[in-house]
């Protein structure tokens, strides 16, 4: 914690009041450092623009650049050059607020606390109702699971919420997210541990959050992604090509193959 080879996380003093999610890249760069080691370019002058609203999705070979992006996104890493937009307003100058309440993140492998499903909801958010919790389970389809638990929503999970499944994890993470009302939502392989029949009810519930927020998506299973309104082909750092899921067919070659690996594996 108090080592100098880290530099300190800060943060700007602009604060927005409403954020709808529009997010733009412009020109960025990003390399990963390590003392002693010749920088490791990852994302090279990478130019992409998500519109409010809408659902899209990062796709591309392993090691691509797609969580890095996330991670930039987020502010978890700070890019090298170019410039990051939430709204118009560079997220560089933004308050710790504006940008930890506007942006959830589901990672693959999220972590629960060893207290009631109910207690867990309620440190996200801790006014919230038994109805509040009921809806955004639903939506994330896990309210069922729950239902079946020794208590319910009263159930003690265990310590990372051991006795819950990794599917059953990673929807009360989205349902958590959810939760918290973000402007944006960013899953990072949040449905690898989901059977195809809870992840195309789960495709529903991201496809009815369209409009509402910014959902954007990085899926091993290309099956996860086809239905959002975008989605970006990532190579050597940067988007190779963009466009629906019918267009990448058509135009993209590394994407049919892609698509097609999967397809018949």
């Amino acid at each position: 914690m108090e080592s100098s080879d880290f530099s300190r996380e800060a943060f700007g003093d602009k604060a927005l009041d409403t954020v709808n999610g529009d997010i733009e890249l412009k020109n960025v760069r990003f390399a990963y450092r390590n003392k002693g080691y010749a920088p490791v370019p990852v994302i090279k002058n990478m130019d992409l623009h998500i519109p409010a609203g809408q659902s899209v999705a990062l796709i591309g070979r392993s090691g691509c650049g797609k969580s890095t992006v996330l991670s930039l996104i987020s502010r978890l890493y700070e890019p090298n050059g170019g410039t990051i937009t939430l709204d118009g307003a560079d997220i560089s100058t933004l308050n710790q607020d504006t940008i930890r309440n506007s942006i959830g993140m589901v990672t693959q492998t999220p972590y629960l606390f060893s207290m009631s499903l109910r207690d867990n909801f309620r440190l996200v958010k801790n006014d919230v109702t038994d109805e509040e919790i009921v809806e955004v389970c639903k939506t994330a389809c896990v309210h069922d699971d729950i239902m079946r638990l020794p208590d319910g929503y009263d159930t003690v999970i265990g310590e990372g919420g051991s006795m819950l499944s990794g599917g059953q994890r990673q929807r009360i993470a989205l349902a958590r997210a959810l939760l918290r009302d973000y402007p944006v939502i960013m899953l990072d392989e949040a449905t690898s541990a989901l059977d195809n029949e809870t992840q195309a009810t789960i495709r529903d519930a991201i496809e009815n959050m369209h409009g509402k927020r910014t959902v954007v998506m990085i899926a091993h299973r290309l099956s996860t992604v086809v239905n959002c309104e975008r989605l970006f082909y990532l190579e050597n750092g940067k988007v190779l090509v963009s466009g629906t899921h019918a267009e990448l067919l058509e135009r993209c070659p590394e994407y049919r193959r892609l698509y097609s690996e999967e397809a018949s594996a």
